[in-house]
């Protein structure tokens, strides 16, 4: 620097102007960003002594191309000290221009450069100094405009406490060493979004590929073709067939400069060449010619030398492989660089050693781990290593010496051979007799599978009447069997069903015109059982299932969730739907609780109504009594709350709550509204009943339309044969008369004549119907009155 002083310090206005003038040239034809950069740091440096009135406006001029460039560029392969040396020309402009600069522009600036020297550190292995450097670069985006970025770069930064030497020395390369160090961190996670940056960086040497290759190549300028620094360039190559041979491999370079062609095309063919011989020679294999076209990924790159044959030969041989179909082919590692002339025999030539210690120190500065340079050039690479790692002892770089093709493909550190499965590789072949023979095998075995996966899955039996009649139960699978008996699906259910419990319907339940099919039964079980209903579609798919009842609590004791379906139909509850609604009658397994439960034609509950008694499955009625195109609900049993058989009648309008109850906890259900019921009605106990059984109850429900009446039977006694009364209502549910069945006349004559019974309880059996008891929503009362508490 005292040099350059000397020189410029007596320099005038006009020959600054003029070199002023010559660096805007020479940025101006610079290829890449990095030169640029370079030449606007060479110009800063050689007049930054010269008196600032004197430089001001052509530093003004230059400050924002610098700071622009330096926000954004990636740098390759470029030393920590070179990175530095931008840095503090950053850092003076400021001190110089505070008012001209950009704060955000600048703080970009040094952010990124910061970031690049990090990485750049390492590369070299050096933990302390890049976690030195990448904590500024976070002070620098946490500091606001008015303090002073220079304040940032005296503080001293203490380490954390993480052994740096033990990393060092435990790990096999740079790459294990930084992810290594961000695991131990105690602070790591104030790198995230860094450490992320550091990742997506290292990821261009990760992995294998077989159709790019990084070359270390020497960027030569003038017209003695000066080498001016060597670069890690990105060699992409493709290859295909050729439709009409001439009996010569074709060759294309895409982005080669037109002074390069003539060089790289021969260097090419020599390559080709190579690959050819290497598949011959180490392989035993013919490779017919193809087209094979080459690129480096970054455009604007002026290459001079001979050391491009290497990759060149490599790809070459990869993508032959490839595109012939071939049982395997080579990935080369990105970890690697290759660089080697090559002749036509695959043998690796020595190349220039002034080009050598470029190579080797654009390698040394990237995120590299192996370099592959000719075994004739190893010595001398490896004393140009030397020079560099005693600056810089800690980076991993390895340098392999090749001196053929062959020993790089078996070298596993530099290529991976990939064998293509067998199945894979056999269809490839074009063989048309194979290929054909192949196919033909494929189909008969689709075919044969094809036929064993019908005839063993009843669904697919297409020529089958597809309408289910009948299920059986088989242990836990339900068969689905058409008129004829054929076997059409199977259902596998989570429990067996007790067979003797299967019901079944078959009917449209959406209006659709197809019908869907309605299966309940009860579970087996040791202990108490319940019951399910499933809906089918003809094909067997399940629509939905449902498990009726709940856990129901009175004051006094509570009952378990076990209910057995008596009794399901499916019916259009209102008049003109077109969907038909699900009634189920549920009584509890072991106790007194029933359930009524109305389903839409889609499975959903709709209404529920639960009584303090046993309903029978023979008394329910679905039937339009009062001509309001509604259809009631009517079903009978017996009521334990009051000890008597019962008539009840639901108005599909509504359908909720509970029986009326007395008193009497024990039958009051807890969490139950008032029932919604349009008639309750309660059938008195003959003498006969009251002398020997607790109740009585209601066995079935029988209608006559043509009559327009009701017939109720209650068995009073049941003994051998069953004692009934016989009850008879009209449609607005008047009494009509009640007399005993013959069997019961006769029993009770027989009992009063022996003293059994009193004289009343015969004459009783026909005035029984003026004891009916109907509840009005508040109170009973002795006359037909509907619920009052209904408001429809």
């Amino acid at each position: 620097m005292n040099n350059q002083k000397k020189a410029t310090e007596n320099l005038t206005p006009i020959q600054l102007e003029n070199i002023f003038n010559q660096a805007l040239s020479d940025i101006s034809l610079a290829n890449t960003e990095q030169e640029k950069i370079a030449l606007i740091a060479q110009f800063i440096e050689n007049t930054f002594y010269l008196p600032e009135d004197l430089t001001y406006s052509f530093y003004c001029q230059m400050t924002g191309m610098f700071l622009f460039l330096t926000a954004g560029f990636q740098p390759d392969s470029v030393p920590p000290e070179e990175l530095k040396s931008y840095l503090e020309i950053c850092l003076n402009l400021y001190h110089r221009l505070p008012n001209k600069i950009d704060w955000i522009l600048y703080k970009e600036s040094l952010s990124n450069l910061l970031f690049n020297l990090a990485i750049s550190y390492f590369y070299l292995g050096e933990l302390e100094e890049g976690y030195r450097t990448l904590l500024r670069k976070k002070l620098i985006e946490e500091q606001g405009k008015a303090e002073s970025p220079m304040r940032l770069f005296e503080v001293t930064v203490r380490l954390p406490a993480v052994d740096f030497q033990e990393i060092k020395k435990s790990c096999n390369s740079n790459h294990e060493m930084l992810f290594k160090l961000f695991n131990l961190l105690p602070d790591r996670n104030r790198f995230v979004s860094e450490k992320e940056q550091l990742q997506q960086s290292w990821e261009n040497f990760e992995g294998e590929s077989s159709d790019s290759i990084y070359c270390c190549l020497v960027e030569r300028k003038g017209l003695l073709q000066t080498p001016t620094g060597a670069r890690l360039v990105l060699l992409e190559g493709h290859g295909r067939r050729q439709v009409v041979s001439d009996g010569r491999n074709l060759f294309y370079f895409y982005n080669a400069s037109p002074f390069q062609k003539d060089e790289i095309y021969h260097l090419a063919s020599d390559a080709l060449e190579a690959a050819d011989f290497a598949a011959k020679d180490y392989f035993n294999l013919e490779l017919p010619v193809c087209a094979l076209s080459f690129s480096f990924a970054e455009k604007r790159f002026l290459y001079s030398g001979q050391s491009l044959g290497l990759p060149l030969a490599l790809l070459t041989l990869s993508q032959k492989l490839l595109i012939n179909r071939h049982r395997f082919f080579f990935s080369y590692k990105k970890e690697a660089t290759f660089s080697g002339k090559i002749d036509l025999n695959g043998q690796i030539l020595r190349i220039d050693p002034d080009a050598l210690e470029l190579k080797v120190k654009a390698a040394f500065y990237s995120g590299l781990r192996y370099l592959v340079v000719p075994t004739a050039n190893l010595k001398e690479a490896n004393i140009f290593l030397y020079k560099l790692l005693s600056i810089h002892p800690w980076r991993k770089l390895e340098i392999i010496g090749a001196s053929s093709l062959k020993e790089i493909l078996e070298d596993n550190r530099l290529s991976y051979r990939t064998a293509v499965p067998f199945l894979t590789w056999i269809t490839r072949k074009e063989k048309p007799v194979l290929k054909r023979l192949l196919v033909g095998s494929v189909i008969a075995m689709l075919a044969i599978v094809s036929l064993v996966l019908i005839n063993n899955q009843p669904t697919l039996h297409f020529w089958k009447i597809r309408q289910p009649v009948i299920l059986e139960l088989h242990n836990r699978d339900l068969f689905a069997l058409n008129q004829e008996r054929q076997l059409l699906w199977i259902y596998h259910l989570p429990s067996p069903f007790d067979e003797s419990s299967l019901s079944q319907k078959i009917t449209d339940l959406n209006g659709d015109g197809r019908e869907e099919v309605l299966v309940a039964g009860n579970y087996i079980s040791d202990e108490k059982p319940s019951s399910e209903l499933f809906c089918f579609n003809q094909s067997g798919k399940l629509l939905w299932r449902y498990r009726p009842g709940k856990r129901i609590k009175t004051p006094l004791d509570e009952f378990s969730n076990n209910y057995v379906i008596r009794a399901f139909e499916a019916t259009r509850l209102v008049k003109n739907s077109s969907e038909k609604s699900i009634i189920i009658l549920a009584n509890h397994a072991t106790w007194y609780p029933t359930q009524i439960s109305v389903l839409n034609g889609r499975g959903q509950l709709t209404g529920e109504y639960w009584n303090a008694g046993y309903l029978s499955p023979e008394s329910l009625i679905i039937e339009d009594v009062d001509g309001d195109g509604r259809k009631e609900i009517i079903l009978g049993g017996t009521n334990n709350d009051f000890q008597t058989a019962c008539v009840l009648v639901l108005d599909p309008k509504k359908i909720s709550g509970c029986s009326p109850s007395s008193s009497t906890p024990e039958y009051q259900f807890q969490g139950l509204e008032e029932g919604t019921q349009e008639y309750y009605i309660l059938l008195p106990r003959t003498t006969l009943n009251q002398t020997l059984v607790i109740r009585n109850y209601v066995r079935k429900i029988e209608i006559s339309r043509e009559d327009r009446n009701l017939e109720v039977t209650t068995t009073e006694y049941s003994k051998d044969i069953d004692y009934e009364m016989k009850y008879n209502f009209d449609f607005q549910f008047n009494p009509i008369f009640s007399r005993p069945v013959d069997l019961m006349a006769d029993k009770i004559k027989e009992m009063v004549v022996s003293g059994l019974l009193p004289p009343q309880a015969l004459t009783e059996l026909k005035i029984l119907k003026s004891k009916i008891r109907f509840w009005n929503g508040q109170a009973w009362v002795y006359k037909p009155e509907r619920n009052k508490k209904l408001d429809f």
